[in-house]
């Protein structure tokens, strides 16, 4: 079809988008972003969040929740620079994310002039946490950059594809030769928010739109991200540098209900706060720290509108929640920079482009190396060249060899959009086992009779082939954090992410073969590389640098989990009746002895878990709920569901949940979240007020950084820097238009999360923790302290 034309690179944007299915889009206005910002908010939603972080947790929860890809758009310089951490967690995550972000005027690039919001090498910046970078050097390229962005970031495995678009390239009239969607013109004129009539717009999970980028669903199979990724902080300070941020002026919601004219964008906390937490062995608890001293009441006293049950009302509460004294010299900081809680990489939507064809070249149709994208030393599968190029046999299937890239391809101002692709830089084809490789597996399969099953993350595209082969075997399946979902977690063969309990030491122990699909074997879910697996080792993975990189394999098969499982299933023999009783029995038992070691904090557990249906989205911050019982005892029944910051670093939850509740407006979402990593984003409350998603946010109010207090009190003779000042959170959601509830006992957990979570609307939640009671010890962190 000849080249369409849009009137802006705005209205491009949209119409790429809408081929993608993306119907949301998560950022921040800016001088250097307006033009984007304007067409996506008149034709799709605009969802304005308070922090260039947020804006990529946010997308990144979205497509995670799809099972897709998510979009946000950010200033340039610090707007960019604020996006980095949580890019660094969707590269660590292998999740699907389109960041779009402004640049100067083209002829200032590079020029160092100090243009306003300019940075010294951007796209190097953006290069080092995204999978592929970008620079869109002419208005005739820009859709084919946006593309090529986009498979990037939906191939397996996947992660962020992030593209820097000069302001002036985003004003001026784009020609597109590879559109492929009817609804392009010369000025935009489809209609409104989310739940636009236009033909190609994308719904949930499901879309019936042909462009949209994968099966319903999809998750994918592979383990992202570097290994030793230690850095998912947000970075930068958090005042955005935007001053324009207020949202857009004639917001499409509208049940908004936050503060009348509220313009704050910024958020609040420490920007680069983290937290080293994250799945401690099964019985770890979690002590109590005190919450607001003297509290009396357990009752919610929230505003007009509450969604608690046992809310008494107006101003004028007897709560005398502490907020801690004004001028506070408790440190800020949550630990170490670098979180020692890489957990296992799920990224949450790598599908190809289009549905119909998940195994094609994501190559581009444009060859010319000089305009093409800058290929970062984490970008191993992107390819510039054209979509023929570079093909090469391998068993049979379409693969992309590497490809030869300019080293200095210069853009506008004579800027590089090109650097050199790395060195064993991985195919974009399925790879698959050689026969050998899949025959040995198959006899062992075939002989095993005691056999064990590890789902990571690059199991939860093949869920329907893993319960086959439950079936077929009656094996008991482990699971990483990320590998959760892969099969209904209700299962009687499923015993979860509990590989480090003592029972299921000794199941390991015990067994004749273990089959690992897709995990990375985390420090964390293995106690420090210390569990003992069998010798019998049969691992999978898409990822051929994972094979035998923390455990021996005895067969290494480089496959895409769904066609390796479809190739050893024919195989499988049932296992010893004995071994799949014992197996229900230690699910039965690591679950009652977790439950038992929560203490009251398990009637919260129950209580989520009974308000909520059966498939909605858990998003977790890291906190000691979540990391001691979110993370393992709240049931998964859908890979989907299960959102969490699988980098480790803390203050994230509330954006993924905000992203994932837009994208599934339909059910109700649940966050988790202490009262220490919601103030590192403290800002997007307002958001909360804003949009008004069907979101329930539980705060643990504990005072602080309530690990690293029992790792001090453990190890050391003082506390530094974990008590916080903790705000008067029903005050805080009156000021912001949110509903409040309290729980402050064990009996108060069923009605008040129950009501939250049938409210048409967000309501904030605070666990007085000091009133609930204790754990019945303290949870600290599976991290080693060197000489202890």
């Amino acid at each position: 079809m000849p080249p369409l034309h849009y009137a802006t690179g705005g209205d491009l944007l949209v119409a790429v988008l809408r081929e993608l299915g993306v119907d949301t889009v998560f950022g921040i206005v800016s001088v250097h972003n307006l033009p984007l910002v304007e067409a996506v908010d008149r034709e799709l939603r605009f969802v304005p969040v308070r922090h260039e972080a947020t804006a990529v947790n946010a997308a990144d929860a979205y497509g995670r929740a799809r099972g897709s890809l998510g979009c946000a758009l950010t200033s340039t310089g610090t707007g960019a620079g604020n996006a980095a951490g949580s890019l660094v967690e969707a590269l660590s995550a292998g999740t699907s994310v389109l960041h779009v972000t402004g640049q100067v005027e083209a002829e200032f690039l590079g020029s160092g002039r100090g243009f306003i919001h300019e940075t010294k090498d951007q796209l190097g910046m953006l290069g080092a946490v995204s999978k592929y970078a970008a620079t869109i050097p002419s208005a005739d390229t820009a859709g084919r950059i946006l593309r090529e962005a986009a498979r990037a970031a939906l191939t397996d495995p996947g992660g962020p594809a992030s593209v820097e678009w000069p302001v002036d390239l985003q004003y001026a009239a784009q020609t597109d030769p590879e559109s492929s969607g009817p609804t392009a013109s010369t000025a935009s004129t489809s209609a409104g928010p989310a739940g636009s009539t236009a033909s190609t717009s994308a719904g949930p999970a499901g879309s019936t739109d042909p462009t949209s980028a994968g099966p319903a669903g999809s998750t994918d199979p592979t383990d992202a991200g570097p290994a030793g990724s230690t850095d998912p902080t947000d970075a930068g300070p958090a005042g955005s540098t935007d001053p324009t941020s207020t949202g857009p002026a004639g917001s499409t919601d509208p049940t908004d209900a936050g503060p009348a004219g509220s313009t704050d964008p910024t958020d609040a906390g420490p920007a680069g706060s983290t937290d080293p937490t994250d799945a401690g062995p099964a019985g770890s608890t979690d002590p109590t720290d005190a919450g607001p001293a003297g509290s009396t009441d357990p009752t919610s006293t929230g505003p007009a509108g509450s969604t608690d049950p046992t809310s008494t009302g107006p101003a004028g509460s007897t709560d005398p929640a502490s907020a801690g004294p004004a001028g506070s010299t408790a440190s800020t900081s949550a630990g170490p920079a670098g979180s020692t809680d890489p957990t296992d990489a799920d990224p949450a939507s790598s599908t190809h482009l289009t549905a119909t064809d998940p195994t094609a070249s994501t190559d581009s149709a444009d060859a010319d190396p000089a305009s093409s994208p800058r290929l970062t030393a984490t970008d191993p599968t992107a390819s510039t060249g054209s979509a023929g190029a570079g093909l090469v046999e391998a068993a049979g299937e379409p693969t992309v060899a590497a490809p030869a890239v300019a080293d200095a391809a210069e853009g506008p101002g004579g800027r590089p959009t090109t650097a050199p692709a790395p060195s064993g830089a991985r195919r974009l084809g399925l790879p698959r086992p050689t026969e050998g490789e899949l025959a040995a597996a198959q006899a062992l399969l075939g002989t095993a009779r005691r056999p064990l099953v590890w789902a990571g993350g690059g199991a939860t595209r093949a869920g329907a082939e893993l319960a086959e082969l439950l079936h077929a075997t009656g094996a008991g399946l482990l699971s990483s954090n990320s590998g959760r979902g892969s099969v209904p977690e209700d299962h009687p063969q499923v015993i979860g992410n509990f590989a480090t309990t003592p029972a299921v030491r000794s199941l390991l122990a015990d067994a004749d073969l273990l089959l690992t699909i897709g995990t990375h074997f985390r420090s964390n879910e293995t106690a420090d590389y210390g569990l003992a697996l069998p010798e019998a080792h049969v691992q999978v993975d898409i990822d051929a640098e994972a094979l035998g990189r923390v455990y021996p394999a005895r067969h290494a098969l480089h496959g895409h989990a769904p066609d390796v499982l479809a190739a050893l299933l024919p195989h499988a023999r049932r296992a010893d009746e004995s071994w799949t009783r014992r197996v229900a029995a230690v699910r039965e038992d690591v679950r009652a002895t977790l439950h038992d070691n929560i203490g009251p904090q398990a009637a919260i557990c129950d209580a989520i878990r009974a308000a909520l249906p059966r498939e909605a989205v858990v998003a977790r911050d890291v906190t000691i709920p979540s990391s001691s019982w979110g993370n393992r005892l709240l049931e998964m029944y859908d890979p989907r569901d299960n959102v969490f910051p699988r980098g480790g670093g803390i203050g994230q939850g509330l954006g993924m949940g905000i992203g994932a509740a837009l994208a599934r407006p339909d059910a109700p979402t649940v966050v988790l979240a202490g009262d220490g990593g919601l103030a590192v984003h403290l800002g997007e409350l307002l958001t909360l007020a804003q949009e008004r998603p069907r979101l329930t946010l539980i705060v643990f109010n504990d005072g602080g950084y309530g690990v690293l207090r029992n790792m001090q009190d453990r190890y050391s003779e003082r506390r530094s820097g974990v008590d916080l000042a903790t705000p008067d959170f029903e005050l805080l959601s009156r000021a912001c238009g949110l509903a409040y509830a309290r729980i402050a006992a064990e009996e108060h957990a069923q009605p008040v999360i129950s009501h939250a979570v049938a409210s048409a609307g967000p309501t904030l939640v605070e666990v007085d923790l000091a009133r609930l009671g204790p754990m019945k010890n303290p949870f600290t962190p599976p991290v080693k302290i060197p000489g202890q």
